[in-house]
């Protein structure tokens, strides 16, 4: 029997089929002692004969007595975003302090398209700033979030961090290879190297036959392999070994657990969750309970139906009843919308039409509604449906309106783009009260559409966020 293609295992009368041996073909079952014990797993076979191993080599700088050390390239194929992590090592006597400068974000070779920048969503997970003790570490961790399969467009992006110390400063360069190959397994480059060997039981611990086991890759996209659960409870499925999943993303570090995800269900809505990592050409045993429905006697209090070109996106309480209006993603349809106020029995109190959908939506703490729309409009209505005020944007239509923000006190409302690219307004009236608009000596390019803003606490200040990082 070859270890590193996959064992099969024997325990008492419970046969593991599917996995390949130098006896026996993939994914055939070998005969088993006990016809009704036989489980005949799907997907053992699926996998790749051998787990492709991703190239990340370690990368270091030196500054005096720190080590300032990461991994590259990074490369990204089970998830939507990578996690960026630094660490400075401090070999000497004293304490140092070290500070991020800032990110650089280039491309490690010429995009197909010149011009292209590279989108991406960066948040920090560390302090900028850090006091690293003699003979300690410190983590500059960032979470980043690709734009998409840029392998498949021929964009490798650059990450380079600056570091500062003692008035010196280093710089890392980290390559980012970002390709997506869900919807296939043999695709993912996964050998299904480890066995899971399990029996599933009720809350007071009998087994429960004919359940539902599925094994989940760790980012939930991709479902490795399903089966059910015998007579007895048991089941047997091929599973991902610890190590395959670590040499798959490069042998990076990944500030998640590298397991697969068994979910199992039951006809009548039972349910149970389990993490495994069994080692490779080894296999773990493990019980999973299943937890009881929760039966809860619902009824309908009221309806109300709409023809809409797009679904209710947002929903917000009103004093009486709650108010919503329509989108989707992606905003293609450049159809009307609308917002509509219900009653807390589900019926429609008013609406109004909008030129397109909204997606910037809120309510103030004083019952104002507020949207921003595709159709370049910010408007402001009473808790009864009437309109107070409607603004343009800078560009109308070809320039879309996706955020709106009232204040904690009801009287003020962030908004943009209008006349410059985010403005505080009079939240009764749509009086400029105070605007902004990146300009050429202060970023270049100019940031793109606003996304986000947050009043503090006091509405002192407003933070705001733009498409594009920034």
């Amino acid at each position: 029997m070859t270890r590193s293609q996959c064992a099969v295992f024997l325990v008492a009368t419970l046969v593991l089929a599917g996995c390949a041996s130098e006896q026996e073909p993939q994914g055939e079952a070998p005969e088993s002692s006990s016809a009704s014990h036989t489980l005949s797993p799907e997907g053992c076979e699926s996998g790749a004969e051998s787990t492709t191993m991703e190239q990340s080599e370690p990368v270091s700088v030196e500054l005096g007595n720190l080590s300032f050390a990461t991994v590259s390239p990074l490369v990204s194929r089970f998830e939507d975003a990578l996690r960026v992590v630094v660490e400075v090592t401090n070999s000497g006597q004293e304490s140092e302090v070290v500070e991020l400068r800032g990110v650089d974000l280039g491309w490690a070779s010429p995009p197909p398209e010149p011009d292209r920048r590279w989108y991406s969503q960066l948040f920090d997970l560390n302090a900028t700033t850090q006091t690293i003790a003699a003979g300690q570490t410190g983590t500059f961790a960032w979470h980043l979030d690709m734009d998409g399969d840029l392998e498949q467009r021929g964009e490798f992006p650059l990450f380079s961090p600056t570091f500062a110390s003692a008035g010196e400063t280093v710089t890392l360069k980290i390559e980012i290879v970002s390709g997506e190959v869900y919807g296939d397994p043999r695709a993912l480059g996964l050998s299904l190297d480890g066995v899971v060997e399990g029996v599933v039981v009720d809350e007071q611990g009998d087994p429960q036959s004919n359940v539902e086991v599925d094994a989940l890759l760790f980012s939930f996209k991709e479902r490795l392999g399903s089966t059910k659960t015998n007579e007895s409870g048991e089941f047997a499925l091929c599973v991902p070994s610890a190590e395959s999943y670590q040499e798959r993303l490069g042998n990076r570090p990944t500030g998640y657990d590298l397991s697969t995800f068994l979910r199992v269900r039951t006809p009548n809505g039972g349910y149970g969750f389990s993490a495994v990592s069994p080692p490779r050409g080894s296999s773990e045993k493990i019980t999973i309970a299943l937890s009881a429905p929760n039966e809860v006697d619902m009824s309908l209090v009221g309806e109300t139906r709409f023809t809409t070109n797009h679904g209710f996106f947002w929903v917000f309480p009103l004093a009486e009843g709650f108010v919503t209006t329509e989108a989707q993603h992606p905003p293609e349809l450049r159809k009307p919308g609308s917002v509509v106020a219900f009653t807390s029995v589900g019926q429609a109190s008013w609406s109004v039409e909008t030129g397109d959908e909204c997606w910037g939506f809120d309510v103030s703490s004083t019952g104002l509604v507020a949207a921003g729309c595709h159709d370049g409009t910010v408007t402001v209505w009473n808790s009864e449906g009437e309109q107070l005020w409607q603004r343009k944007t800078q560009k109308s239509e070809a320039m879309y309106a996706r955020l709106v923000m009232f204040s904690n006190d009801g009287t003020k409302l962030v908004a943009g783009p209008l006349d410059d690219d985010v403005e505080l307004l009079d939240a009764t009236s749509g009086r400029t009260l105070w605007r902004y608009s990146a300009r050429p000596d202060d970023v270049e390019p100019r940031p793109e559409i606003l996304r986000n803003a947050v009043f503090t606490d006091d509405d002192a200040r407003i933070i705001v966020g733009y498409g594009g990082a920034f």
